[in-house]
């Protein structure tokens, strides 16, 4: 995640844990439930990081094997349109 994001949230938590009013049960809870909101979108832009590394590996790749841009951009349209379509069940 990018550092901009990240101090966004811990910054949204300072504040979240600063107004626990009571500390009750139910304050508790929420601020826990934002802790795991906050971790799943760490590992949520994680993911998308490494996605996209292996993309500009592999387009790195097919450059580097004489394809050119244009038939990299028709390929990348080819595997999104099959999946398109397998998402919907017309394939």
């Amino acid at each position: 995640m990018n550092t901009l994001n990240e101090k966004a949230i811990n910054i949204f938590k300072a504040v979240a844990k600063e107004t626990l009013i009571q500390g009750t049960y139910e304050e508790n809870f929420l601020y826990s439930q934002l802790e795991a909101f906050c971790t799943n979108c760490r590992q949520f832009a994680f993911g998308w990081t490494e996605l996209a590394e292996e993309i500009e590996r592999q387009e790195r790749y097919l450059l580097d094997s004489g394809f050119t841009q244009d038939e990299i951009d028709d390929i990348r349209f080819d595997a999104a349109f099959v999946g398109m379509q397998d998402k919907m069940n017309v394939a």
